[in-house]
C-alpha cells in the first residue's frame, strides 16, 4: 500500500512538472507520461486481482 501511495505522489509530481513545461514550451510528453503512470497505478490493484483468480 505504501508503494502505491508513493507512486501516486510521484505521478502527481510528474503531471505538475509536465503541466508547467507544457505552458512554458508547449511540450506535453512529460505530462502524458505522468498521466499514464498514474493510470497504471490506479488500475494495478484490479489487474492483480484478476490475475490471481
Amino acid at each position: 500500500m505504501f508503494a502505491k501511495t508513493t507512486l501516486s505522489v510521484l505521478a502527481f509530481g510528474i503531471v505538475l512538472i509536465g503541466l508547467l513545461q507544457y505552458f512554458s514550451s508547449g511540450e506535453y510528453l512529460v505530462f502524458v507520461s505522468g498521466m499514464v503512470l498514474y493510470f497504471m497505478v490506479a488500475i494495478s490493484d484490479s489487474i492483480c486481482k484478476l490475475m490471481n483468480k
